[in-house]
């Protein structure tokens, strides 16, 4: 498997869009004239995500797998009050930075309540959506208003951020996650695959990449 995934990013094209708060960075393959499928990936991850599903697919597509705002080797926003409802906007500006008027959506957990909820709001601009481990989000217990949810997000958000935790290298980091219940089920090598496009040098190793907005203490 980890063989076919490195095929296909050798053959991979990079991908960069433009968009208010920076640049949306991915990668892309299959013909560039074929119907453009967007991927989305899970909570945390980046677009590497994709590349064992890429191995399986028919490239008869213009597969773009992007990582998400904040993950991967895209831009944070600046002081993101991270909510999903904020993530459809979010879609629109990327949309528009592709220059697509259709596309289909292929979502993987938190990716695929995003393609949900973009193609319920723009539904003109969607071919076909396909969500993988997804569910609708609903996520109020009985009784619990949204202003009690809000204020709970809000609190989450502005309390002091955690320094994000240095590794002295990537397998060591591999070791923590590949028992922890994001990656359990997870081969460690593709788990590896992942962490290379989701971590940075340090001076004293490495750190995961991610917006510590989007959770703080992981």
């Amino acid at each position: 498997m980890i063989s076919n995934c490195r095929t296909v990013l050798s053959k991979a094209r990079q991908v960069v869009v433009s968009v208010p708060w920076g640049k949306v960075r991915g990668i892309e393959v299959g013909p560039k004239d074929a119907p453009p499928v967007l991927m989305l990936h899970g909570w945390l991850d980046n677009c590497y995500s994709f590349v064992p599903l890429l191995t399986q697919l028919p490239l008869d597509k213009r597969y773009i797998a992007l990582d998400l705002p904040g993950h991967g080797h895209s831009d944070h926003i600046p002081n993101n009050l991270f909510t999903i409802l904020n993530t459809v906007a979010e879609m629109e500006f990327i949309r528009l930075g592709l220059g697509f008027d259709k596309m289909s959506l292929i979502g993987h957990s938190l990716g695929g309540i995003i393609s949900n909820l973009y193609t319920a709001s723009y539904p003109e601009h969607v071919e076909r959506t396909v969500m993988i481990d997804a569910v609708f989000p609903s996520v109020m217990k009985p009784g619990e208003t949204i202003v009690t949810q809000l204020r709970r997000s809000i609190k989450d958000h502005t309390k002091p951020k955690s320094e994000q935790t240095e590794y002295e290298d990537v397998e060591e980091l591999i070791e923590k996650l590949a028992s922890s219940k994001f990656y359990q089920t997870v081969p460690k090598e593709l788990c590896g695959l992942v962490l290379e496009r989701g971590t940075v040098e340090t001076d004293n190793g490495i750190a995961q990449r991610y917006d510590k907005n989007l959770y703080n203490g992981r």
